[in-house]
């Protein structure tokens, strides 16, 4: 085989792969449409979040070593500001392993920057029950308790204002 064909095979195929791992961000997810899972976690500070139906709420799922994750953060803040304190319950919850060295770099993430909205370490498996595959993982469950959005990778300031001004109603 010449070069020029090997190089365009190689091309083909790193573009098929490109395609081929980044649709998944493109299908529905399972949970759209059914019952959010409980959650019971503690924030940062200790406080205890229960989440139930009747509370319009937005997770999002994250990490302190992730970029789009990074880049997310002050987006949440904003529209915290704009809706956490009011109808819309918030909760930013760490994925990595809920060690006490992970508590204090996560801490120190969230002062370092002056967040204010709610975080917590996934210490029951929340990740897992909310299928989360990608981080930023954003879930928006409704007043009935039911998974009506979900953002894999990450959603804008926009996205997050038109769904949680729905949400709010």
């Amino acid at each position: 085989m010449d070069a020029s064909r090997r190089d365009a095979l190689f091309r083909g195929l790193f573009f098929a792969a490109l395609l081929g791992g980044s649709l998944w961000l493109l299908m529905p997810s399972g949970l759209v449409g059914k019952p959010g899972p409980e959650i019971d976690a503690l924030t940062l500070s200790g406080q205890p979040v229960h989440l139930s139906p009747g509370e319009p709420t937005l997770l999002s799922f994250w990490a302190t070593w992730c970029g789009p994750c990074i880049a997310e953060m002050p987006v949440l803040e904003k529209v915290y500001q704009k809706f956490g304190h009011g109808p819309v319950r918030f909760l930013a919850v760490d994925v990595d392993e809920p060690t006490r060295e992970q508590r204090l770099a996560v801490s120190e993430f969230v002062e370092m920057r002056h967040f204010s909205l709610p975080v917590a370490l996934d210490q029951g498996g929340l990740a897992k029950k909310y299928q989360v595959t990608t981080i930023p993982h954003l879930v928006l469950i409704d007043r009935a308790g039911m998974v009506i959005k979900v953002f894999h990778g990450g959603a804008s300031e926009a996205e997050l204002d038109e769904a949680l001004q729905s949400l709010a109603k």
